[in-house]
Parts: structure tokens; C-alpha cells; sequence
């Protein structure tokens, strides 16, 4: 729900799972599927991740002047999910994937939104 980020959306996508598969039994491939095709985002490294694995993904970043940098790791290849985080009142969306990336960054933390599922792991370099 909170990648969907728009509730209207969420709320159709499960008004459609439910018309659809009203009184059926299905598999999790064609939850997935309709899921994908519904939104029309990729979602399925995200499924791999959650329910076909064990680990929690980790986003680690590295904080230095003024710049954010950050990768997921412990995750599976391809692993591309989106993480909102906050800079003061401002939301920004953070596109990760197992290679490094860097935005600018005012904070000397990092403030994820607690409705993702993730660790975070601050890195005193980015050879770690």
C-alpha cells in the first residue's frame, strides 16, 4: 500500500481481487499477476523478496557532506524497491537497487517511513 502511495488505487486494486476471485481459490501467482498488471508497476522482485526468502532487506547508506549515499543489500538480484524517507517536513522517494546511488542530503540520519519492512545499516565508508 504505501508503494501504490494513492489510496483510491489501493482501494480499487482490492475491489478488483475480490470481485474477480469472489468465492475461488488462487493461487499466489495469479494474485501477483493481477496485482502487476493492475498497477502497472514491475512488482515481482519485491514478491521474491517477501515471500520466497527469509532475509529482510537492508538498505545501507553513508553519510557525508551533505550527500546521501545508498544500495540495498541482503536482498535478491534485481531486488528494486522504492523506500520514502524524510528530509525535515519533506518526503523524497528513493529509488534503490544493489548499486551505489547518491542525492543530496541535509540530515545526519536517515528517517525511513516505518511502514516499510526493512533494516537500515549506516556504513562508515562504501566499500563495506
Amino acid at each position: 500500500r504505501t508503494i501504490v502511495n494513492n489510496d483510491s488505487l489501493w482501494k480499487a486494486l482490492l475491489q478488483n481481487l475480490n470481485r474477480s476471485y469472489w468465492h475461488q481459490i488462487v493461487t499466489t501467482t495469479q494474485v501477483e499477476d493481477m496485482m502487476i498488471t493492475f498497477l502497472k508497476k514491475d512488482l515481482q522482485k519485491i514478491f521474491d523478496q517477501y515471500l520466497r526468502t527469509t532475509q529482510v532487506p537492508v538498505l545501507a547508506y553513508n553519510l557525508k557532506g551533505g550527500k546521501l549515499n545508498y544500495r540495498w543489500k541482503n536482498c535478491v538480484k534485481g531486488f528494486n524497491m522504492p523506500v520514502k524517507i524524510k528530509e525535515g517536513d519533506k518526503e523524497i522517494w528513493l529509488q534503490p537497487t544493489e548499486k551505489w546511488q547518491q542525492i543530496n542530503y541535509k540530515r545526519t540520519d536517515l528517517d525511513i517511513d516505518p511502514n516499510f519492512y526493512i533494516g537500515k545499516e549506516k556504513l562508515k565508508s562504501l566499500k563495506q
